[in-house]
């Protein structure tokens, strides 16, 4: 997993989910999936008072830019997750968010996206995930990556 900043138009998002966690926490989730002016998008999700944001705030196609995003792959597929000190701005003023802006404007509201993430329900047939194409990298605007390296050491007892 890595950390990263995003910024990109909302293109589709689901209802708020409220659910218990196995440590029975009661948590509250929204999916987000946001595109750049590469014709790539990724699926976020964002927690507690944030997943409560008025549904009308992601009609329209918004601009909004994501800071600390933690991304993952899992099943082949990459989608992020909103990081509790983490921010979401809506249309800021960024040269980055004006050229999404202005992409989605012109050419990007009808371009064929690239998904970083796959659907919730996965792919089941092989012959699908073959065919999946996915970039080696994250290529999302404005990407700053921090990496945090985890180690454990064991040792055997007297040596």
């Amino acid at each position: 997993p890595c950390s990263v900043d995003l910024c990109g138009v909302v293109v589709s998002y689901k209802p708020t989910m409220a659910f218990t966690s196995r440590d029975g926490k009661e948590l509250v989730k929204r999916d987000v999936t946001i595109a750049d002016d590469t014709a790539t998008s990724m699926t976020i999700a964002i927690w507690g008072d944030r997943a409560k944001t008025e549904d009308k705030t992601f009609e329209g196609h918004p601009v909004v830019c994501f800071k600390s995003v933690n991304v993952k792959e899992f099943k082949g597929g990459r989608s992020g997750s909103l990081e509790q000190a983490g921010a979401m701005v809506f249309d800021a003023a960024r040269p980055d968010a004006q050229r999404v802006k202005s992409w989605w404007a012109g050419a990007g509201g009808h371009a064929s996206l690239t998904s970083l993430s796959l659907g919730s329900e996965g792919v089941t047939d092989l012959q699908a995930l073959q065919t999946k194409d996915l970039p080696c990298t994250v290529e999302l605007c404005g990407v700053v990556v921090s990496f945090k390296a985890t180690f454990s050491f064991t040792s055997r007892e007297g040596k």
